[in-house]
């Protein structure tokens, strides 16, 4: 389905009545969003030792659809694609339409240092999301989406003749899972032709459980040494809101050019900590307990794009940034830093006829995209890269209207095995459907039982 198929939905469908929320596209929320939340804090929807710090991966935010072309979108509305990047988009609907987008998420990971490799697979909601028409020019948008995800499991043995020696054989094992997830609410209005504003209510919620594990194995049999156990556990509930603006320079049924933007203030989500630790032998244990809220800050965030699209072609380009070095405390001993990062996406779509009614083919969105991005944080030191490629398919399942099951790949590399690093190769695979409900189709009709 093409990005621009807003202007032809538009241009053939000119009958407009008075707004009615569809019960059914509800229903549908209510049915997925208990499955959103439920997978969100499932186990290990991540696997990378670079999550041991911070709050973990960042999601790439957005629907399939957008993931097909680098995750860009900032700039795009449609009334016929749901479009969550930017809450002014939704100022762009059709009165009596429903919008709705369910998205999933499988990824392969494949890391090695220099010594070792090992490979996981994981999966997850990718969103779900809801708009609705309130008044002209006026909409709502619902999201749920994964802020953030945690999960490693790492072994390392000790291996300094000191400790083998005098003590035996010592091993550390560290492991972690959990996430965040993002609940936004919020409404877009064309303040004047082509230019529109939108704001959103964000809710984050999550919880992360961190553990942390000394195993002794004593050769020498002197001195009583212990096992010891740890484990942190994070809990996370704070609201938040961002900001977007869209501004369409050209629009035609020919061809629609744009700019948009988005801003989200910083945030202080300062978990609540509940810190464990226990060490024991045969004798007895000694146990440790303490609670504390750390200091954490979810950064200023800045997205600003552009837009092209004309009957067969479309483009997108975006580029984020986020102030994470600023309120954030670094762990100097491990050399483990907080640093700004930045992100830069691109993509694009190309749809040989839309408006082909016997070849589907034809009408199928083929999408291709790049994206760069830096990690939020530095280790002793060195920035830690991501490159991607991704490519996507859009199969719309009407002649017309938005309804359409989109298809998602990311190809990307992330780390490099020198100093001491890992290095990351990953396959994601993203697949989504967008519902599109248009009064043609009778969910508004008015029904009479006698």
């Amino acid at each position: 389905m093409s990005w621009f198929c807003t202007a032809s939905t538009e241009y053939l469908n000119t009958m407009q009545i008075k707004p009615k929320i569809a019960a059914g596209a509800l229903a549908w929320l209510i049915v997925a969003l208990p499955c959103g939340v439920l997978a969100q804090n499932s186990s290990i929807n991540a696997f990378s030792p670079y999550t041991m710090y911070g709050i973990g991966d960042l999601s790439v935010p957005g629907t399939a659809a957008n993931r097909g072309i680098g995750g860009a979108g900032v700039a795009l509305s449609s009334s016929v694609m749901l479009n969550p990047l930017n809450p002014a988009s939704a100022s762009n609907m059709r009165q009596q339409t429903v919008l709705f987008n369910v998205g999933v998420e499988t990824q392969s990971f494949y890391e090695k240092s220099r010594t070792q490799k090992t490979s996981y697979y994981t999966g997850n909601i990718q969103n779900v999301s809801l708009q609705l028409p309130l008044a002209r020019k006026i909409g709502f948008i619902f999201n749920l989406s994964p802020l953030s995800s945690v999960g490693y499991r790492i072994a390392e043995n000790d291996l300094r003749p000191e400790i083998l020696a005098n003590i035996g054989q010592v091993k550390y094992k560290y492991s972690g899972e959990g996430g965040i997830s993002q609940f936004s609410a919020g409404v877009g209005m064309e303040i004047f032709k082509n230019f529109s504003l939108g704001a959103e209510l964000i809710y984050y919620l999550g919880s992360i459980q961190r553990y942390y594990d000394v195993d002794i194995t004593p050769v020498t049999g002197l001195g009583t040494y212990s096992d010891v156990s740890a484990s942190a556990r994070e809990e996370i509930s704070r609201f938040s809101g961002s900001f977007g603006f869209q501004y369409r320079i050209i629009s035609d049924l020919k061809r629609v050019l744009s700019i948009g933007g988005t801003y989200r203030p910083a945030t202080k989500l300062n978990p609540d900590v509940r810190r464990f630790v226990q060490s024991g032998n045969i004798f007895g244990d000694t146990v440790f307990l303490h609670n504390y809220n750390s200091e954490l800050r979810l950064p200023h965030m800045l997205t600003v794009g552009v837009f092209y699209a004309n009957m067969k072609l479309s483009t997108a380009i975006d580029y984020t940034y986020q102030s994470w070095s600023k309120g954030n405390m670094n762990d100097q001993e491990n050399g483990v830093n907080f640093t700004d990062s930045h992100s830069f996406k691109a993509g694009l779509q190309f749809v040989p006829n839309m408006l082909d009614a016997r070849r589907a083919l034809k009408r199928w969105s083929y999408r291709i995209g790049y994206r760069y991005n830096t990690y939020y944080l530095t280790f002793k030191d060195r920035t830690i890269r991501d490159n991607a490629i991704t490519l996507g398919l859009g199969i719309p399942l009407k002649l017309s209207g938005g309804t359409a099951l989109n298809v998602a790949l990311d190809l990307g590399i992330r780390g490099s095995t020198g100093h001491d690093l890992i290095q990351e190769k990953y396959l994601k695979l993203s697949i989504g459907f967008n519902f599109f409900a248009s009064p043609d189709e009778g969910w508004f009709r008015k029904r009479k039982f006698k």
